[in-house]
């Protein structure tokens, strides 16, 4: 390997062991400390037991002739127990140590990735290759730091040992200190070719492993159940992940085959010189009239150096490929995110929201999904966007949250570009429902004041979010009221209906203190009755707001003050309940088919009874 392959191959993992390093004495400097001192005294004491033993075998033989007394066995005798004893405490405290360190630095990775995901943009979770990397930096980090940690102070420990060692052979024969030392090169080699194999492999397969993960909650997630046996799809989800799993058993078995050979062709080669080394140094004991003792002792330096110094080579390529799971954390954290405090602090509430020839189309796609739209959204008005699937509806609401950046346009929120304002300050603004929205496994009280869940001081307006939402029948019927934990998972939790978590759901946004209200779909498992009594609430709440919300069901639409109809990623129509009835455009066709189909459907049912 010429100085290029080197730096090519190596100066990476040294630069990653530095960042390793910092990152170690930055979340445990003390136990880190500790741990430095362990390995450091444990290599010293295997180079001061081998000169024991050979004192002892030395003194042994020494008595067996009569020339000294036990006394003198005795003492190199204890001294060997008290040397053992110290190489175990040694191990034990390092042991514990490297566990403690373990939980600190998995807890402080885990902790940053977490966070820095927080200020991510929709835009870079729309990247695979991010999804695959928060997966390995996550799922690998807990194994990874005892694995690192375990590597980095053995390779500490065998290196002091091989210190040591070393200046024992080097005082006998520095040529059987030298073939040693050649005989160990080749192990290393091979070593680090298994290592970056491991880890391409590991690269490879992020995504299908993330997609086994996925399959097996499903399997198991309550709310999933019903729907599992219902189209009996338990063994197809079970089969997918065997099937995926197997692959990678059988494809492990032969790679393991492989490199089990050569690992046993190296060591032959390697035990075959040792074993031509120690024949040299018992025919130089005869020749040179060596001591038991010392003979002793250079065979059993030249196995302990050969394990030594292959044990250290081994570390040190275990330690280059652990630490390149690091490149993981590093490419994570070096993604460049705007702060949310960034911009211009939005001080009042949100008066108005004017959208500006905006168009839009989602990274990795050219497809536009909003195109050209304007319009001023105003407070104290409530807002209803209909429209076909895949009209732009909900890119509509992401992009007025800022979620995403237009394509070409501006949106402009109290007559300020909504990208000079500060994210924060504008969430601050807006609370949202969305079709998806997250059941928290938390109690009622803190999924509906999810924004304070933390530290909920006003209980009561808890209480009154849940009236305008309708929900606080249902809750005063559960056995812990505001305080039972939602979601049969978990011990003492209840599970709610749809509809149920629905109003959970809105009434987050009654008890945010926001200037707009955002619903999409939210009333889709929720009665007629309910939606209509909500629809009000939230327009006696918005004299002061701005309501928007997206909606299929036209029962309750004509309370909303202005409706908008998107087609085909256009604003097609705009205006009053009335007004778009009398155009009878798009609007009007679709509220006429879905109060035929309703007409029908209670025609049918009045027949029935």
């Amino acid at each position: 390997m010429n100085h290029k392959d080197f730096i090519k191959n190596y100066l990476p993992g040294l630069t990653r062991g530095v960042y390793a390093v910092r990152l170690l004495l930055k979340v445990a400097p003390t136990y880190i400390a500790a741990l430095l001192i362990c390995n450091i005294l444990s290599g010293i004491l295997t180079s001061i037991e081998l000169l024991l033993s050979q004192n002892f075998l030395n003194s042994l033989t020494v008595f067996l002739s009569g020339y000294i007394t036990i006394e003198t066995l005795l003492f190199w005798l204890i001294s060997i127990f008290l040397a053992s004893v110290a190489m175990s405490g040694c191990t034990y405290v390092s042991s514990c140590l490297n566990s403690l360190v373990s939980d600190k630095f998995n807890l402080y990775i885990t902790n940053r990735i977490l966070e820095k995901t927080t200020f991510f943009s929709m835009k870079e979770y729309d990247n695979v290759d991010l999804y695959n990397k928060i997966h390995l930096a996550l799922e690998e980090t807990p194994n990874r730091c005892l694995t690192l940690l375990t590597t980095l102070f053995s390779t500490v420990r065998l290196t002091t040992q091989l210190i040591g060692i070393t200046i024992l052979i080097a005082n006998y024969n520095v040529l059987i200190l030298l073939v040693c030392i050649v005989t160990s090169i080749p192990m290393l080699r091979l070593s680090n070719r298994v290592g970056k194999f491991w880890y391409t492999v590991g690269a490879e397969r992020a995504e299908g492993l993330r997609k086994c993960n996925r399959l097996k909650e499903l399997l198991v997630e309550y709310n999933n159940i019903k729907e599992i046996k219902l189209f009996d799809i338990g063994d197809m989800l079970k089969n997918r992940v065997v099937r995926q799993q197997t692959d990678y058993v059988n494809s492990n078995k032969h790679y393991y085959k492989k490199f089990c050979r050569l690992n046993t062709v190296y060591a032959m080669a390697q035990d075959s010189v040792s074993l031509l080394l120690k024949i040299a140094i018992i025919m130089q004991a005869v020749t040179q009239k060596l001591t038991i003792g010392a003979a002793s002792m250079y065979i059993s330096s030249v196995d302990s150096f050969n394990a030594s110094f292959q044990g250290m080579l081994s570390q040190i390529s275990t330690l280059y490929e652990q630490t390149r799971y690091l490149s993981y954390i590093s490419d994570i954290e070096n993604i460049s995110v705007r702060k949310q405090e960034e911009g211009t602090p939005l001080t009042e509430k949100i008066k108005s929201i004017r959208f500006e020839n905006v168009s839009f189309h989602y990274p990795n796609s050219h497809n536009m999904v909003l195109k050209n739209f304007s319009y001023t959204f105003e407070t104290g008005k409530t807002y209803a966007l209909v429209g076909m699937n895949g009209s732009g509806k909900t890119t509509l609401i992401k992009l007025l949250m800022r979620l995403y950046t237009p394509i070409n346009g501006h949106i402009y929120v109290n007559g300020v570009d909504i990208e000079e304002i500060s994210f924060s300050s504008l969430q601050q603004q807006i609370s949202a429902v969305f079709q998806d929205f997250i059941r928290y496994p938390f109690n009622v009280a803190e999924n509906i004041a999810i924004h304070d869940a933390d530290n909920i001081n006003d209980f009561e307006r808890v209480k009154e979010a849940a009236v305008h939402s309708e929900a606080t029948e249902f809750i005063d019927a559960l056995p812990l009221g505001y305080r039972t934990t939602l979601e049969k998972e978990w011990n003492g939790g209840t599970e709610l209906s749809g509809g149920q978590w629905q109003k959970i759901a809105i009434a987050r946004c009654f008890y945010k203190s926001s200037s707009v209200v955002i619903l999409d779909e939210p009333f889709s498992a929720i009665d007629s009755f309910s939606e209509e009594q909500i629809i009000k609430s939230l327009a006696s709440d918005t004299i002061n707001k701005m309501c928007i919300f997206v909606t299929h069901r036209f029962n309750n639409i004509c309370l909303a003050d202005q409706i908008l109809v998107l087609k085909d990623a256009q604003l097609i129509e705009n205006g009053t309940h009335a007004q778009l009835m009398a155009t009878n455009g798009l609007y009007a066709r679709l509220y006429h088919a879905q109060a035929d189909a309703f007409f029908t459907l209670s025609q049918s049912e009045v027949q029935e009874e």
